[in-house]
């Protein structure tokens, strides 16, 4: 996903949605995310590539199940952990008019648990291998 702080927008949240591409079967819905502390953590952030022309259509396609991944609420929401991240990024690129490439997704291992049949990633990659968490 590309980021280009010289062109940054804003747009209103949307609902999450089943992509319409990717037959549901392989979609993880909402309910994976009821009653309990895991977020739906974007794997391209909202803010993040909603410039230039394209931007309305960018902010309502990171709202499809397809672009998120099961994260505890703490790390998802965390202002010293991903949020603080995400916000590092995203004002670095705006306050300096720089463009960034992020790569990203969900990190699995053969260990990692299964909560109501989705295989929920422990690891996270950060630098080096990864941090457990």
């Amino acid at each position: 996903m590309n980021i280009d702080g010289n062109e940054l927008r804003d747009h209103e949240r949307v609902s999450w949605r089943f992509d319409p591409r990717i037959d549901q079967r392989y979609q993880c819905g909402n309910e994976l995310y009821k009653d309990n502390n895991i977020d739906r953590g974007h794997l391209v952030r909202r803010r993040d590539p909603i410039w230039g022309n394209d931007s309305h259509q960018a902010n309502e396609d990171t709202f499809h199940f397809t672009n998120c991944s099961p994260q505890h609420k703490n790390f998802n929401q965390g202002k010293d952990l991903w949020l603080g991240l995400e916000d590092y990024l995203l004002n670095h690129v705006r306050n300096n008019k720089r463009e960034a490439s992020v790569f990203t997704g969900p990190v699995f291992r053969e260990n990692d648990i299964v909560y109501r049949g989705v295989k929920i990633p422990e690891d996270i990659l950060e630098g080096s291998r990864g941090c457990k968490r």
